[in-house]
């Protein structure tokens, strides 16, 4: 396969260009911003923020992650004035900066939800939670999303996990209450399966788990069985070890919950057992929910693997959550702290798959890596690079950007004989940026991008060089 390699040029359109976004990313001016300005669009009042935050983004000079706030908070300042088109325009233009930042996703969805499209609001607020499974803000306003559309129970469900997440939070309480006497309203002939369905361990302050001084394996079972066999996804639950229950899905589905980290939680800190326990449920209810890659067909399962670039302690903290019964994801070293996961792409986001996933299908875990290399190959029919000085910045596709490193073709394609001389920075899933080893400009530069604040997908503070068929890390 031939690659296509050359200078990208933006094509004129409303808002921001790639190339612009990342002449924002690699900018190294500061100071240029008035304090004053600078004070009143980040943290002055919602009726101040228009007039400041349109001359701290004309000024230039900022960071991406600093522009995508700037533009975030001009969204709110235009909300404020009811200016309903500049403030949707404002929070895009942040999302152009950032498709991850959730503060701009979930402040259009409530912009959208307040004019009455609710289905658009709740779509970005899936999002966002996607993003962020502990983004209690996007909760909250889901929750009034749901309200409003009149699905009370799936409101409770995201008022009991704002609390989860922030117990005690008055907003969050009053909106649970609030639903809570329209539902017994709503279903006054049934009050009592009513109370029975929406009982939380928060507001059983009776349960021995909440108060025991140690909290035993066996305590911990009895407590999660009847809730998890709540789940309307799940069929049957059984204990298979000391510290590991065995569920079964109602499409035949078996997952495995490692309890051991839990436990230990819940007697390391007794005052956390009721956002533990509700945030472990929360989880659990979330992966019953999802169909998973072993009921798609073979082929379809072969044709959705793509290698996913993640940092080791990625690997690390998902082993540490799941427990040592649990089988580890899929992986492999590639350099540094830098690891290849296998990952299953879903229209909803990219799940990382464990070791045997493909069993079921025949397909080895080798074969899984092998396919999911072909996959990222079949998307691209073409490179495009930005070029900002003495680096350039691939603009591929936002999820698998960094994906590319898999690819040995790319870099004598990207620096014909001189393949071992590229050096790459990866700050995050979406930004691939690429230097030369001869130039310590490029260097440089490079080391300042990966040292600058990210909150889109991070992925590492470490340069990679090209060797051979490979990549070490640059000293």
């Amino acid at each position: 396969m031939r690659y296509r390699i050359g200078q990208y040029w933006p094509v004129a359109r409303r808002g921001l260009t790639f190339a612009v976004l990342f002449q924002v990313l690699l900018s190294t001016l500061s100071g240029s911003v008035r304090a004053d300005d600078k004070a009143a669009c980040f943290n002055g009042p919602e009726v101040d923020k228009v007039v400041a935050c349109q001359r701290v983004i004309a000024t230039g000079g900022l960071l991406a992650i600093d522009l995508a706030k700037a533009y975030n908070n001009l969204g709110i300042g235009h909300s404020a004035q009811n200016s309903w088109e500049p403030a949707a325009e404002a929070f895009t233009n942040a999302l152009r900066l950032l498709p991850s930042f959730e503060p701009a996703i979930a402040n259009r969805a409530m912009l959208f939800r307040d004019k009455g499209n609710t289905e658009f609001a709740l779509k970005e607020l899936d999002r966002a939670i996607a993003i962020n499974g502990r983004y209690a803000f996007a909760f909250y306003h889901r929750a009034i999303t749901h309200k409003l559309r009149g699905d009370l129970d799936k409101a409770i469900a995201d008022f009991d996990r704002v609390l989860a997440l922030r117990p005690g939070d008055k907003a969050a309480t009053e909106g649970r209450r609030q639903v809570m006497a329209a539902l017994a309203e709503r279903d006054r002939s049934k009050p009592v399966a009513r109370q029975a369905a929406t009982t939380t361990p928060q507001a059983n302050a009776a349960d021995p788990i909440l108060t025991a001084p140690k909290v035993t394996a066996a305590m911990l079972r009895a407590h999660l069985l009847p809730r998890l066999l709540q789940l309307p996804q799940v069929k049957a639950v059984e204990p298979i070890a000391e510290g590991v229950l065995k569920i079964v899905t109602t499409d035949g589905r078996t997952i495995e919950m490692g309890l051991q980290n839990l436990l230990d939680g819940l007697n390391q800190d007794p005052s956390s057992r009721p956002t533990r326990i509700a945030e472990a449920l929360g989880l659990i209810g979330g992966s019953v929910a999802r169909a998973m890659p072993d009921q798609q067909t073979k082929e379809a399962f072969l044709a959705a693997l793509m290698p996913v670039i993640k940092n080791r302690s990625f690997v690390d903290e998902v082993a540490k959550r799941t427990g040592t019964t649990a089988r580890p994801l899929l992986h492999r070293p590639l350099a540094g702290d830098i690891v290849v996961v296998v990952g299953f792409d879903e229209p909803k986001g990219i799940r990382m798959l464990q070791m045997d996933d493909g069993k079921i299908h025949g397909v080895d875990d080798a074969a899984m890596f092998e396919q999911a290399n072909k996959n990222l190959k079949k998307r691209l029919s073409s490179l495009k690079l930005v070029e900002s000085g003495a680096i350039k910045i691939v603009d591929f596709d936002t999820s698998y950007n960094v994906s590319l490193l898999v690819i040995d073709e790319i870099w004598s394609a990207v620096a014909p004989g001189a393949e071992d001389d590229v050096v790459v920075a990866l700050p995050s899933r979406d930004a691939l940026i690429i230097g030369s080893a001869k130039d310590p400009a490029s260097v440089g530069g490079l080391r300042r991008i990966v040292a600058m604040p990210n909150q889109a997908y991070p992925i590492s503070t470490q340069l990679l060089r090209r060797q051979g068929k490979g990549w070490v890390v640059l000293e």
